[in-house]
């Protein structure tokens, strides 16, 4: 399954990052993330952009996405599609938290489509970052039940 990709120059990218650490004292939690995206990008590393990945991927026969992305310590997804939306929650619903209620542009998607859940995938232990998990998220072929 190919993965859309952010792609910048190397330099440019260190030149941004540069200029965030300029600022560090002012930068919010969204600054940190982005300057930490210009730093992978300047050492030549890959990132992945999920949202695009996913409806760019599309739907299956039975209008259920292929990719699914869920937050990285959660163990199970629910898949719930809407008009032309596919919305990631954690499984019941409960929280609130934006990054674990995740809502994706897909076209075509019909509210009709039943909701499914799937399990999430573990990150391998020599992937898995040491600490902050939580700040993580998991994209992978989708295997909805």
């Amino acid at each position: 399954m190919d993965v859309q990709k952010l792609e910048m120059d190397k330099a440019q990218a260190g030149e941004l990052y540069t200029n965030y650490l300029a600022h560090r004292g002012q930068m919010t939690a969204d600054d940190r993330a982005i300057a930490a995206i210009y730093k992978r990008i300047a050492a030549g590393k890959l990132v992945i952009r999920a949202l695009a990945s996913i409806t760019a991927a599309g739907l299956d026969a039975q209008g259920l996405p292929r990719l699914a992305i869920m937050r990285a310590d959660e163990r199970k997804v629910m898949c719930r599609p809407e008009r032309n939306v596919i919305l990631f929650t954690d499984v019941g619903g409960r929280s609130r938290s934006a990054d674990r209620n995740i809502k994706i542009p897909m076209p075509g998607a019909k509210w009709e489509t039943r909701a499914r859940t799937a399990d999430v995938p573990l990150i391998p232990v020599h992937l898995r970052p040491r600490k902050a998990i939580t700040s993580y998220h998991v994209l992978w072929e989708a295997e909805l039940e």
